[in-house]
């Protein structure tokens, strides 16, 4: 099994990075038949369904080790995946050849993947705040690292109608590796624990801990996403 790194972060939370490198039917041997997504055969791309196949093969590990039974995986009416039969919970994510999942039997999760690239640099404008984009530096691994950091909390979240700008928030030092993000809903805002790593040109961000905050007077933006958190 290509798992090359695996954690146990805490009591409640593991994630596993799977190193792609088996062709397409040898993933599926591993998988069983009731265990294969339904949406593997519409998959054009060979790449993603072994991407997809990878991640589903990482929860499957990460639901043993925590001594539960795994039955499958399932998606809720916005596409976000959950198990079936269990209250915890997971993310996925993958690019080129590596995938990566979370399992967190306590908090929602979140987990991103991106290979470090000018692209995310180029599209921050569009996605970040001001106050974000003052702190990235025009750099291209701190603004994929951003990037990540967004696409978790957006996958923790599970909600499609929040947006990268008006919803989402990274409150991070440049460099530093445990920062905060913030989910700005219709009627509560969540404080959520982040950490971000690097293996060779890919940045992986995760979420660990979640706090319902009162407001976000804290982070001193109340002004700025006044509009997003009383529509």
């Amino acid at each position: 099994m290509p798992i090359i790194q695996k954690q146990q972060v805490n009591d409640y939370l593991s994630f596993a990075i799977w190193k792609i490198d088996e062709q397409e039917n040898q993933l599926t041997a591993l998988t069983r038949d009731e265990f294969l997504p339904d949406e593997i055969s519409s998959m054009k791309s060979p790449l993603k369904r072994c991407q997809t196949l990878a991640g589903r093969l990482i929860v499957n590990h990460l639901t043993e080790d925590a001594n539960c039974r795994y039955s499958g995986i399932d998606k809720d009416e916005n596409g976000k995946p959950y198990l079936v039969g269990l209250n915890s919970h997971i993310s996925i994510s993958h690019t080129l050849d590596l995938a990566v999942a979370t399992y967190n039997s306590h908090f929602k999760t979140g987990v991103d993947a991106e290979v470090i690239s000018n692209r995310l640099l180029k599209v921050a404008p569009r996605v970040l705040s001001q106050k974000e984009l003052s702190r990235i530096e025009n750099d291209e691994e701190e603004a994929t690292v951003y990037w990540c950091a967004k696409e978790a909390l957006y996958k923790l979240n599970g909600d499609k109608g929040l947006t990268f700008t008006e919803n989402l928030y990274v409150e991070k030092e440049f460099g530093v590796n445990d920062f905060s993000g913030y989910i700005f809903s219709r009627d509560t805002t969540y404080k959520v624990n982040l950490h971000s790593f690097k293996i060779d040109q890919v940045i992986f961000v995760y979420s660990s801990e979640i706090q319902e905050l009162e407001n976000c007077i804290e982070i001193g933006i109340e002004n700025q996403y006044s509009n997003s958190t009383s529509n």
